[in-house]
């Protein structure tokens, strides 16, 4: 995300829309679109954190509202309406709209086109494939062909369970494939001049690299294919590991549901549509054989999962009362356990925290025995639960959890001891230290990563302990403006965790002026 938001000022600097670069080098790999807006949004509002994240979140905010819309053509606004509460509650939408990448943007693109495609299709508006063609090409135009293969994962295999062969052929496809065409044409202009015109460039670590090429094929099927470069060996079940986070609090409904359809696999059962469940197991299976994955790239179909949660979770409701009661006894003890040890994990990692914080906690039990109280025998009272943890824990990660551990993420440190003190940008570099994106964006500068031999070209250094052990060696003078502890927050391991040995666990960085 650091890398994102500083490739958009980068953007926004150069007033360069139509090629991508990387700190000036050629960039070869996500499409443009979130670079696009991004750097509209830093236009309009100025180089902020909030301003780079800000169209991504209105994309999740429309995203909810595009599944309710397309679960209410198909089922009750009761489903629809339980959809939309798990899709906004769940944490990976949290996830997605803190750690911004292009997923944000692509998922909303998706079930908007979804939405508005089955609106079309199925006589509720006729202007949908207009709306449904664009949101195609929103989602190409951010994240690559995925964007078009999630359509047919959804649509075909529905038309031909419910032998639906009129929708296969529509004369709007045409005109569709025009609409999408010509979104695509500036991103495709700009790789073809950035990349297929200048053979000679090294991209990616080879050269004759077609942008085109790249975009339209590699970047996705070469995953499959073994063309493309990146592979970490992930396995088949990676996601779905990775969903079980993603999913809480709704995590116990959602291993009930996949064991359940498991045991009903291959027997023949009526749904009103098959194009949220098709979907979701045609994107898995593609995203599962690639050689390279990570836990968001399966977020694309996260709406229907969602939704498919909502049926699973509804239909217990109604007519397995005996089942549901099991599953909500079961479910509501792991959410008041997990609420409960949430305080003793505070006061364990970090034991100098203010009373005034477990009051608040106190505050919270008291509005949750509340709840289940005035709530306890309604049907919505388990999701009532689990939405009212997934509040707390969420407010508790932004406003106590990580603000704790900010002073160890560096970059935030150095950004603002080099503005506080006056240290001229121009002047200093960084040496011997692995210093995240983030602080280039937050000083609109991009800091320089210099060798041994340039040491002397600066007069301030950020730097390590082999740094200053290199300075000590070459017997330079200087003094130490800034020094602090370093861990990569995003990356938690127990040794940090635990205060007795989160000082072993952390590393130092330097902030130093060359005499």
């Amino acid at each position: 995300a650091a890398q994102y938001a500083e490739m958009s000022r980068e953007m926004l600097s150069s007033s360069n829309w139509l090629y991508l670069y990387d700190i000036g080098t050629d960039y070869l790999d996500k499409p443009p679109f979130l670079f696009w807006v991004s750097a509209l949004s830093m236009k309009l509002f100025g180089i902020h954190v909030w301003s780079y994240k800000l169209p991504s979140i209105l994309f999740a905010i429309w995203a909810i509202y595009a599944l309710y819309k397309f679960a209410l053509l198909f089922y009750s606004e009761e489903t629809a309406e339980v959809a939309a509460l798990i899709f906004a509650s769940c944490q990976a939408m949290f996830l997605v709209t803190n750690d911004i990448k292009t997923d944000t943007i692509l998922l909303s693109f998706a079930v908007t086109a979804f939405w508005q495609l089955a609106s079309w299709l199925y006589g509720k508006n006729k202007w949908g494939w207009i709306w449904g063609a664009v949101s195609i090409g929103g989602a190409l135009i951010t994240k690559g062909p995925i964007g078009l293969l999630i359509i047919g994962f959804g649509f075909l295999p529905h038309f031909i369970i419910k032998k639906e062969w009129k929708n296969l052929l529509r004369w709007q496809y045409l005109p569709m494939l025009v609409i999408i065409a010509l979104i695509l044409l500036p991103m495709s202009v700009g790789l073809y001049e950035q990349f297929d015109l200048q053979p000679d460039k090294r991209v990616n670590g080879g050269k004759n690299v077609s942008g085109l090429r790249f975009f339209y094929w590699t970047q996705s099927f070469g995953r499959i294919t073994g063309e493309s470069v990146w592979n970490n060996n992930a396995g088949f079940t990676f996601l779905y590991e990775n969903l079980l986070w993603g999913l809480i609090p709704f995590t116990f409904f959602f291993v009930a549901a996949t064991v359940k359809g498991f045991i009903k696999l291959g027997r023949r059962c009526f749904q009103t549509e098959w194009i949220s469940t098709s979907a979701v197991v045609l994107a898995y299976l593609s995203l599962g054989m690639s050689k390279f994955q990570l836990p968001h790239y399966i977020y694309v179909v996260l709406p229907f999962i969602c939704l498919l949660l909502a049926r699973y979770y509804l239909s217990i409701l109604h007519f397995f009362h005996h089942k549901f009661r099991i599953l909500r006894v079961v479910h509501n003890f792991i959410l008041y356990l997990f609420a409960a040890l949430i305080p003793i994990l505070f006061y364990i990692i970090f034991p100098n925290l203010s009373f005034w914080i477990y009051f608040v906690f106190l505050l919270f039990y008291i509005l949750l025995a509340y709840i289940i109280y005035a709530e306890g025998k309604q049907k919505i009272g388990v999701l009532t639960t689990a939405v009212s943890i997934s509040v707390l824990l969420n407010l508790l990660l932004n406003f106590i959890f990580y603000p704790q551990l900010i002073p160890y993420q560096k970059e935030n440190t150095i950004a603002q001891k080099i503005e506080n003190s006056n240290i001229p940008k121009n002047d200093i570099a960084v040496y011997n230290l692995g210093v995240g994106r983030s602080v280039d964006f937050l000083l609109q500068h991009d800091l320089p990563i210099i060798g041994a031999k340039d040491i002397l070209s600066y007069r301030y250094l950020i730097t390590s302990d082999k740094g200053i052990a290199v300075l000590n060696k070459k017997e330079l003078k200087f003094k130490t403006i800034h020094q602090g502890p370093s861990f990569h927050i995003a990356r938690l391991t127990l040794p940090f965790l635990n205060p007795a040995t989160r000082k072993e666990a952390t590393s130092t960085y330097y902030i130093v002026q060359l005499l």
